[in-house]
């Protein structure tokens, strides 16, 4: 993944999620610009179409991450936290949101790589007079447990590779989602404004000069030559310590890295795919975001624009059981901490919530900020997330199952943590019967969804497992009794067609791609007709080439979505389960081929065009790649023991 891509013509290419690892993207110089919005008018700046989404690296630290598009312009990031309101918005709207821009002057072409095996990001330009190379990265420390909770500074690192190039500087922050006017101080080589109750300051090697609301900079580097930016809250000086820390920062990434256990045929894209899930947990909590985004759109133009930036207890209990599965405990136990200080507290009426925010605590209500564009005119944009005060009942199996999980690699947790376990044991056995609101939280009618069916039987079935092999005290003959009740109404109610399948849910039969992890949760023998069934009906009903649709039915929202990535992996797990290895190996390859030339990846994909769609990069994704990569290194018979337990 090293080189330099061609220079191209402005506007960039794009090569499809599957073409060269390292695409080419032209910038173009200011063709006279236009002035900023909430600048004073003075400062001018390029706006140019929005990049496609796979044209977005991202750096971050455990605390919060930035997205940086190949032509060097940092267009999102929320300060100080995931959560936090956004400084850097011109990923959702180029007029008004704020940019940190570092590239050539005039013409050049530009490709992204990261560090081998961190998440240091470099941008390397390619420009008449000479070579630029751009690093990014957030300054962060990884002990033997993990990332080392810290302070936040953010580093911009240019560099002259060889001739001169003139390197242009934009920053330009805009506080709260774009709302409010940045009245920077200080200068020139110290900037600093208020965002909240914090104070943001930008240190810098060379002069900026201020007008309005951001600042500029021109800079004409010779080989050798660095400007160097550092980004933070406070005051403490940080830009002349970037080496110091950039050594640090990826030797830290590296021997994390270096601690996964996986070592098939695609290392590379399973370990990139377990950095990148690596930097969604929340350091200071144990918390898992979704993704670090808002209100990237699964249907560009169309109303389906999500918050992304919180914790699903489904989501982050899948990413854990994934980098488990990869020989990391830590973040298990960090997790499943924060778990229990989430039930211990922000608990809604109406059962488990579907997702909490980053310290544990309730997500906040959904709302617009209707003085955004949106990406591509997708509106609204969305901050808070109205799903968590939907009933989903499959929570309950995924946070059971995960207490399973780390019992069977050696760190059970259910002893200490059986009075909030058993508790949500009773929840299941109270309301299995109910309507829900499902995995995909749909926003029509609720219905008797079979894999929410499915996940309460496995919910029970882990309580279970656990009263008898730990011997703790509970109503274990109601549980047992009334999981093969579930399992009786489902094979009941819950099937379709002629061979038969497992069906969406039980008032409706159209096919539901989630009944792919019904075939991996041991519900059903791999020969059961059921499990052939379904396959095939999703396969051929919901599959597009190695893309997967997670259904085709109607939910309550106007518009269409894109394939799914997360249920073409699952699709690739279930064939390696049941025994068709090189089916499941030859759509896994078609699938990683898909990741950007930086080997990430989104929650969709138009499976025609290839566009990457909604939030990104998606933690879903990634880990239904480590857990399908993993499936195929089992199914091989090359993976024969478990490294968990003495990491």
């Amino acid at each position: 993944m090293a080189g330099r891509a061609a220079r191209h013509d402005y506007p960039p290419p794009h090569h499809g999620a599957g073409g060269e690892r390292l695409a080419a993207v032209a910038g173009r110089p200011e063709d006279g610009g236009r002035g900023i919005p909430g600048a004073g008018g003075d400062v001018k700046a390029v706006i140019r179409p929005y990049p496609p989404i796979a044209d977005y690296g991202v750096a971050g630290d455990g605390n919060t991450a930035a997205l940086i598009a190949r032509d060097g312009s940092l267009d999102w990031l929320c300060w100080p936290r995931f959560d936090s309101p956004s400084i850097f918005a011109a990923l959702l709207d180029e007029h008004v949101g704020g940019r940190f821009r570092i590239a050539p002057q005039g013409p050049f072409a530009s490709a992204q790589r990261y560090l081998d095996d961190t998440n240091v990001l470099v941008t390397t330009f390619d420009a008449p007079g000479g070579c630029l190379e751009v690093t990014d990265f957030v300054a962060c420390t990884c002990g033997e447990n993990g990332l080392i909770e810290g302070r936040s500074v953010l580093y911009r690192v240019a560099r002259c590779l060889a001739g001169e190039v003139t390197v242009e500087t934009l920053y330009w922050p805009r506080p709260d989602y774009g709302r409010s006017r940045a009245r920077l101080q200080g200068g020139p080589h110290s900037l600093s404004f208020a965002a909240g109750s914090s104070t943001v300051t930008l240190e810098s090697t060379a002069p900026l000069s201020v007008r309005g609301g951001a600042a500029e900079g021109q800079l004409r580097l010779r080989e050798g030559d660095v400007l160097a930016l550092a980004l933070q809250s406070g005051n403490a000086e940080a830009v002349s310590d970037w080496e110091r820390s950039l050594r640090e920062t990826a030797s830290s990434w590296r021997r994390w890295a270096s601690r996964c256990s996986y070592r098939g045929p695609w290392r590379e894209a399973v370990v990139r795919s377990a950095l990148a899930l690596r930097l969604l947990f929340h350091a200071p909590s144990g918390a898992v975001v979704a993704a670090p985004t808002t209100s990237l759109p699964e249907d560009v133009g169309g109303v389906r624009n999500w918050d992304y930036r919180y914790s699903w207890l489904r989501d982050a209990a899948m990413t854990v059981s994934a980098l488990y599965s990869l020989g990391y405990r830590h973040e298990a136990d960090c997790y499943a901490d924060w778990v229990l200080k989430a039930l211990d507290g922000c608990h809604c009426a109406d059962g488990l919530q579907v997702m909490y925010g980053l310290d544990g605590d309730c997500v906040p209500p959904e709302r617009e900020l209707a003085h955004l564009a949106g990406y591509r005119a997708s509106r609204p944009v969305r901050v808070g997330n109205a799903a968590h005060a939907q009933r989903q009942l499959d929570v309950y199996g995924e946070v059971l199952d995960f207490f399973g999980l780390c019992r069977e690699f050696g760190r059970a947790r259910e002893s200490e943590a059986w009075i909030p376990l058993s508790r949500l044991a009773q929840e299941v056995v109270e309301r299995w019967r109910e309507p829900d609101r499902g995995i995909w939280e749909v926003r029509s009618e609720a219905k008797h969804f079979v894999y929410s069916k499915v996940m309460a039987w496995v919910a029970l079935g882990r309580v279970v497992q656990a009263a008898h092999r730990l011997h703790l005290p509970g109503d274990v003959r109601r549980w047992s009794r009334e999981q093969e009740r579930i399992k009786s109404d489902v094979l009941a109610r819950g099937t379709a067609g002629s061979p038969p399948y497992l069906a969406r849910a039980y008032d409706d039969p159209s096919p539901d791609a989630s009944n792919l992890l019904v075939l991996v949760k041991d519900f059903l023998p791999r020969d059961h007709p059921l499990v052939a069934g379904t396959l095939e009906v999703v396969m051929g009903r919901l599959g597009h080439g190695p893309l997967v649709y997670r259904y085709l039915a109607e939910d309550g929202l106007p518009g269409h979505e894109g394939a799914f990535l997360p249920c073409s992996f699952w699709l690739v797990e279930a064939l390696a389960k049941v025994g068709r290895q090189e089916e499941a190996v030859s759509r896994f390859e078609e699938l990683v081929a898909r990741a950007s030339a930086l080997g990430l990846l989104p929650e969709e994909m138009d499976p025609d065009t290839g566009e990457y769609l909604g939030n990104y990069p998606q933690g879903l994704s990634h880990l239904a790649l480590v857990n399908a990569a993993v499936a195929l290194e089992e199914a091989s018979g090359a993976r024969r023991e478990r490294p968990w337990r003495d990491r």
